[in-house]
C-alpha cells in the first residue's frame, strides 16, 4: 500500500475507440490525429494563460505556502477547540469539500467516536431547505461548532440567508465571543464577507481572484475543511502538480487530459454524444462525480463563441454508481439511445479486504460467494458492465486509481480541471464564465427587492451611451429563456409563451425585461409570443390568454405597451387574441417579411385587420415557402414580396408616424451594406408620400 501512495492514475479509452468497439460506434485514431494541430494550440493557449484571467487555479499547486502553512495551525485550533465543523456555502463552495470529504475519510465518519475520528463532526449546508437548516440546528450544539462562511462575492443570497441566521443565533447562544465561531473565506478585497470578516474580527482566508468557484477546491475553499478533518492536504497539492507535469506536453497521445478533452470533443461535435456519465465503482468516489457535473456543465455550456458567435454547445453531464445503478440505469445505458459516453472511475486497491463468508450451501447460486471478497465481486460487476457496453457498442472509458487517497485525488481533480479547459479551448467558448447562472440569480435576487448598484448599473450604462452618441432607443425587444427553434415543427413547442413547460420562467423574463426597460425609460416592449393558437378552442388557448394578461398587466402598471412581433400567426389570430386579453396596452410591432416568411398574411393586406395596433415596423423583406415544410427565405429590401411603396402608403394613411427599424438577419459585412441599402430605398419611398 504505502508503494503505492504516488502512482500515477491512469486513463483506459480503448473501448472509446472504433478499432475495438466498432467503427460505427468509436472514435477513429485518425481522428484524433487529424485534430493534433487543434489540440496542440488548445494546450498551447491554455499554458500561454497560465495564472492569468480566470487560470489562477492553475498555480494553486505551487504558490501556497505561507497559505497551507496558515491553513494548518487554523485547522489544529479548531480541532482542538470544537465537536462539530459547519460549511455554509453552495456550488463550488460545497461540492468539492463534500467529495474530498467522502473520498478521503471513514464513510461514517461523523458517526465515528470523537477519539476514532481525530477531528470534528463535518456537515455542508449546500441548500437553503428550510427544514434542512432546522435539522442542522436539531444535532449540533452551536456554542461547540464552528462555522466556515465561503463565499467570493458576499453576496450570495444562499450562503448570507445562513449567516444572517447562525450569526443571530451565535451572539444569543455565545453572547460576545460569538465571532470566535467563524471563520470567513472570501476575496482579499472586494465584497461584504471581506468587510464583515475586517469589522468583527473573523479569522479569514482569501479566494483568488482568478480562481472561480468551480475551479477552487484546492484553494482555502476546500484545503481548510480537508485540514480540519484530518486530510493531508499537501498530499492533494502534490498530487496535482504530479497531473500538471504530465500535461505539459502538447502532444495529444501523451498529455491525459488533452486526449480526454479531444476524444470528448469528437464525440460531442461529430457523433452527437451529448450526454457524459460519471459512474464510480467505489462508495468513497461517489460525490467525485457531483463535483465533475458542476465543472463540466457550467464551465461548457454556452450559447455564444468567443468570437460572439451564436452556438448551444455543451455536454450534459450525469452521474450513476456503482454497482447501485447497475439496477436502476444500466438498462438505458446498453439499450437506449447511442447519446452517452460512459466514464468508469475504478480503484485499483481498496483500503480495506472484506471477505464473504461461506454458508448456504444448499443454493448454489449463493454459495459460489463464499470465500471469495466483496472488492473482487464489485471488479467483477464493473468489468460485467463494461462489457455489456462493449456489446451493444456503447462508447466508455475507464480512469483508474491505483488507491484513494490524497494523491490520487489530487491528481483527478487537475486531470477534470486540465480537460475542462482544453475542452473549451477546441468549442473556442469561455470556459470559466456562467453568464447563464448568473441571469438567475439577478432574476432571483430582483424578485426580492435586490436594489444593488449591480443590478441597476447596466440601465445606467446604456442611458449614457445614448445619450453620448445622439441615440433615441424606441423599443426593448426583450427575449425568454429555454429553447427556440424557428420552424414550422418544434417552433410550436419551443417559442414564446404558448409553450406550458416554459411559460411561467418566460413570464417572469418579460416582466423583469419590463422592468429593465422602465429604468431606460422606454414604452414599447417588443417580443415574440410564439404561434399563436388558431383555434380558439384549443386547450392550451385560455392558459396562454391568461398569461399574456398577467404580463401586459404588468407592463401596464409600468406605463408601457407591449408589442407582438407579427409571423407566426394570421393577423385575424392576433386581433382576436387582443381582444381577449381585453388590456388596452397590447400593440403590434409589425415584421412584414415574417408574415411572408411563414405564409401566414400579405402584409399590406394584414393592416386591414390589425392596423389601428400598430406601434413599430420592421424594415425586413422576404419570400413565401416554396413547400408545406420550410420557412420562406429572408432577402435584401426590395428583392422579396414585400411591397414597400404600397405598405407605407398604408401606414400613412392609418397615422402611423414611428419609426422604421431596418433588420438584415445575416452576418459579416455585407448586413451592413444590405442594411444601408434599405435605408436609401426608404428614404425615397418616404419622401413620395
Amino acid at each position: 500500500m504505502g508503494k503505492m501512495l504516488h502512482e500515477p492514475i491512469a486513463l483506459d479509452v480503448n473501448h472509446m475507440m472504433s478499432d475495438v468497439i466498432g467503427f460505427q460506434y468509436g472514435i477513429d485514431p485518425c481522428q484524433v490525429d487529424g485534430m493534433k494541430d487543434a489540440a496542440s494550440a488548445a494546450q498551447r493557449n491554455v499554458e500561454k494563460n497560465r495564472g492569468t484571467g480566470w487560470l489562477g487555479w492553475m498555480q494553486l499547486p505551487y504558490d501556497q505556502e505561507e497559505v497551507v502553512s496558515h491553513i494548518e495551525r487554523v485547522a489544529k485550533s479548531v480541532r482542538e477547540q470544537f465537536d462539530t465543523f459547519v460549511v455554509l456555502g453552495i456550488g463550488g463552495s460545497a461540492l468539492g469539500p463534500i467529495a474530498i470529504q467522502q473520498a478521503l475519510n471513514h464513510l461514517h465518519y461523523n458517526e465515528l467516536p470523537a477519539e476514532k475520528r481525530g477531528g470534528p463532526r463535518l456537515y455542508v449546508e449546500d441548500n437553503i431547505d428550510p427544514e434542512r437548516m432546522a435539522a442542522l440546528l436539531d444535532v449540533i450544539d452551536v456554542k461547540k461548532t464552528c462555522f466556515n462562511v465561503i463565499t467570493k462575492s458576499g453576496a450570495t443570497a444562499e450562503t448570507m440567508s445562513q449567516y444572517l441566521i447562525i450569526s443571530e443565533l451565535l451572539k444569543k447562544e455565545v453572547g460576545e465571543e460569538w465571532a470566535k465561531h467563524i471563520i470567513a473565506t472570501t476575496d482579499r478585497e472586494k465584497g461584504n464577507l471581506i468587510k464583515l470578516a475586517k469589522e468583527n474580527g473573523f479569522e479569514l482566508f482569501h479566494i483568488p481572484a482568478s480562481v472561480g468557484g468551480r475551479f477552487s477546491e484546492l484553494c482555502p475553499v476546500g484545503l481548510l475543511p480537508a485540514a480540519v478533518c484530518g486530510i493531508d492536504i499537501r498530499e492533494m497539492l502534490a498530487g496535482a502538480a504530479a497531473m500538471d507535469e504530465r500535461c505539459s506536453t502538447d502532444d495529444v497521445w501523451k498529455n491525459p487530459a488533452l486526449l480526454e478533452a479531444v476524444l470528448q470533443y469528437i464525440a460531442m461535435q461529430e457523433m452527437d454524444i451529448n450526454v457524459q456519465v460519471v459512474m464510480p465503482y467505489a462508495d468513497s468516489l461517489k460525490y467525485m462525480a457531483d463535483w465533475f457535473c458542476q465543472l463540466w456543465a457550467e464551465s461548457l455550456g454556452k450559447n455564444v463563441t468567443r468570437k460572439g458567435m451564436a452556438v448551444n454547445v455543451g455536454q450534459t453531464p450525469a452521474k450513476a454508481l456503482g454497482v447501485t445503478d447497475q439496477h436502476s440505469q444500466l438498462q438505458l445505458y446498453t439499450e437506449g439511445p447511442y447519446d452517452k459516453v460512459i466514464t468508469f472511475l475504478k480503484v485499483g486497491q481498496f483500503r480495506t479486504v472484506t471477505e464473504i463468508s461461506h454458508g448456504c450451501e444448499q443454493f448454489p447460486d449463493v454459495a459460489f460467494l463464499g470465500g471469495k471478497t466483496l472488492n473482487a465481486l464489485i471488479d467483477a460487476e464493473r468489468r460485467g458492465t463494461e462489457y455489456a457496453l462493449y456489446r451493444s457498442g456503447r462508447m466508455n472509458q475507464t480512469i483508474v486509481l491505483p488507491e484513494v487517497n490524497a494523491y490520487t485525488i489530487g491528481q483527478l481533480l487537475f486531470f477534470f480541471e486540465m480537460t475542462t479547459a482544453y475542452t473549451g479551448e477546441l468549442l473556442d467558448i469561455d470556459a470559466f464564465n456562467q453568464p447563464g447562472v448568473e441571469e438567475s440569480k439577478i432574476a432571483s435576487y430582483a424578485v426580492l427587492g435586490n436594489q444593488n448598484e449591480k443590478y441597476l448599473k447596466k440601465a445606467e450604462e446604456i442611458k449614457a451611451a445614448c445619450e453620448k452618441y445622439d441615440v433615441t432607443v424606441t423599443a426593448l425587444w426583450c427575449g425568454w429563456g429555454g429553447p427556440s427553434v424557428w420552424n414550422f415543427y418544434a417552433g410550436q413547442e419551443t417559442l414564446g409563451l404558448v409553450p406550458v413547460a416554459y411559460r411561467y420562467a418566460r413570464m417572469q423574463d418579460l416582466t423583469d425585461g419590463s422592468d429593465f426597460a422602465k429604468r431606460l425609460g422606454v414604452t414599447d416592449v417588443v417580443t415574440h409570443m410564439g404561434f399563436v393558437p388558431e383555434n380558439p378552442n384549443d386547450a392550451n388557448y385560455p392558459g396562454f390568454v391568461a398569461a399574456v394578461r398577467s404580463v401586459a398587466a404588468h407592463m401596464q402598471a409600468n406605463g408601457q405597451y407591449l408589442l407582438f412581433e407579427t409571423g407566426q400567426e394570421t393577423p385575424v389570430t392576433l386581433r382576436r387574441l387582443f381582444e381577449d386579453v381585453g388590456l388596452p396596452n397590447l400593440a403590434v410591432n409589425l415584421d412584414p417579411a415574417n408574415l411572408i416568411l411563414y405564409g401566414k398574411a400579405n402584409p399590406v393586406d394584414a393592416l386591414e385587420v390589425i392596423g389601428k395596433y400598430v406601434r413599430g415596423v420592421h424594415g425586413k423583406d422576404g419570400c413565401y415557402p416554396t413547400n408545406g415544410h420550410d420557412l420562406g427565405a429572408e432577402t435584401p429590401m426590395g428583392q422579396g414580396r414585400v411591397d414597400f411603396p404600397a405598405l407605407l402608403k398604408g401606414l400613412h394613411a392609418l397615422g402611423y408616424d414611428g419609426c422604421i427599424t431596418i433588420e438584415r438577419e445575416i452576418e459579416g459585412d455585407q448586413q451592413a451594406v444590405d442594411i444601408l441599402a434599405a435605408r436609401d430605398m426608404l428614404q425615397g419611398i418616404l419622401a413620395a408620400l
